[in-house]
């Protein structure tokens, strides 16, 4: 039998000070980013490159959603915090630029200063080679998981192909916590509703495929 992977979470603790280290960063506009960035990783999961693509027109800030393309150009639209002060904040102080997270010029963001970013963060907050964005990301999930959200849920959050990937970060039971989780509004029933479209949306998705594969192998 395969055993379970133990994936790096980051603590709370660990998350606040990566936070605080941000205060650091000698230019306000990049500080602000960077507390933007480190709150729509730890709320959405995005992976580095999916964080540094989004654009600025991807955004419904209305209904509380975003659309990404994700690995093998996979569509998909996502909650997101629609009213934290860091990411507000950003959004209002940002460059006029086509990236939503962009630098001080308004130019797309490299993989590379990317990784530069968080080993700043990571520096300054004298945390351990842990903290790094994927992890972020894992950790979002495990936390999701601990709060009673279903495996297959959070694998659609994550866009896994295979549950087995998303199998990684345990087991769960109900999904009554997504929206506390995400928003901080134990109420809050919208992102709830938006995940039911897109797992509807995905599965109709999935349907039409298998219909046209049968189609064509006739």
């Amino acid at each position: 039998m395969r055993q379970r992977v133990v994936c790096s979470v980051i603590s709370g603790d660990e998350m606040e000070r990566a936070y605080k280290a941000c205060d650091r960063f000698s230019d306000a506009l990049v500080r602000c980013r960077n507390k933007a960035m480190l709150r729509f990783a730890e709320t959405t999961a995005l992976r580095r490159t999916e964080l540094r693509t989004i654009k600025a027109t991807d955004f419904n800030w209305k209904a509380g959603y975003f659309t990404v393309i994700g690995k093998g150009d996979k569509y998909a639209e996502l909650p997101f915090p629609k009213d934290d002060p860091l990411i507000l904040k950003w959004a209002k102080y940002r460059p006029d630029s086509e990236w939503f997270f962009c630098t001080e010029n308004g130019d797309q963001l490299t993989n590379r200063a990317m990784q530069a970013i968080i080993e700043t963060i990571r520096k300054h907050a004298k945390l351990n080679n842990r903290f790094r964005w994927h992890n972020i990301r894992r950790t979002t999930a495990t936390s999701l998981v601990d709060n009673g959200v279903p495996l297959p849920v959070v694998r659609d959050l994550l866009r896994h192909a295979s549950l087995a990937t998303t199998d990684r970060y345990l087991s769960s039971h109900n999904w009554q916590q997504i929206g506390k989780y995400l928003s901080g509004n134990k109420d809050d029933q919208s992102l709830k509703a938006l995940l039911q479209k897109t797992l509807l949306e995905n599965e109709r998705l999935k349907q039409q495929l298998e219909e046209q594969s049968k189609v064509y192998y006739r």
